[in-house]
């Protein structure tokens, strides 16, 4: 017997009735479910609860299940399945771990994207003010920073005039000035010998 078979012989404390309001009860966790629909072969019935989550009644279990209980009702673990089906899950388990991994952005990636983003006048009106002259009709985040940067150097912040000069490329190279005072009369005759037996 389905479970619309013959609605006044159905006991309400196992078969849930849709009434005319299209709703189903749950006497055993006492609530109401909206929506309902009956399944095609009528064997099932699915509704929501009030706060929104799925609800699905099976008559032979004679209960209804909510939310992730559905789900589990058709889960059959892997030890359960043909070593075929096993193989298939697990490659593509495997493909989608790849497929992460190839499609995870690194810090630099995301950082020079991130630079390269333009940035609305409101914006840079907040965070440069009159200084915005200077970006012309660049308005993208490295150049707003950029600028950002040099008016803190011109303010006085040595770590930000460092900045922008190597930015820039005008750092000065680290040069070691040997003084020739620093040289013995013994260094000199042993780089002399050397050099005669280098070009003996």
């Amino acid at each position: 017997m389905s479970l619309y078979d013959d609605i006044n012989e159905l006991n309400t404390d196992d078969h849930p009735i849709i009434d005319n309001t299209g709703c189903c009860y749950d006497h055993v966790k006492d609530i109401k479910i909206y929506s309902c629909v009956l399944s095609e072969d009528d064997q099932t019935i699915s509704g929501y609860t009030e706060e929104g989550t799925k609800a699905k009644y099976i008559p032979d279990k004679h209960k209804w299940f909510y939310g992730n209980e559905i789900s589990r009702l058709n889960f059959i673990p892997l030890t359960e399945r043909s070593e075929e089906e096993q193989f298939k899950i697990r490659s593509k388990g495997g493909q989608t771990r790849w497929n992460n991994e190839r499609n995870k952005k690194t810090l630099n990636d995301i950082a020079k994207e991130l630079l390269d983003r333009t940035m609305s006048d409101k914006s840079i009106n907040e965070i440069l003010g009159d200084s915005k002259e200077i970006l012309g009709e660049d308005n993208t985040v490295s150049a707003v920073m950029m600028v950002k940067m040099i008016q803190q150097a011109m303010a006085g912040n040595h770590k930000a005039a460092e900045f922008v000069r190597d930015t820039a490329g005008y750092k000065p190279k680290d040069q070691v000035d040997i003084s020739a005072d620093i040289i013995t009369e013994e260094d000199r005759s042993l780089m002399d010998k050397l050099q005669k037996r280098l070009t003996g």
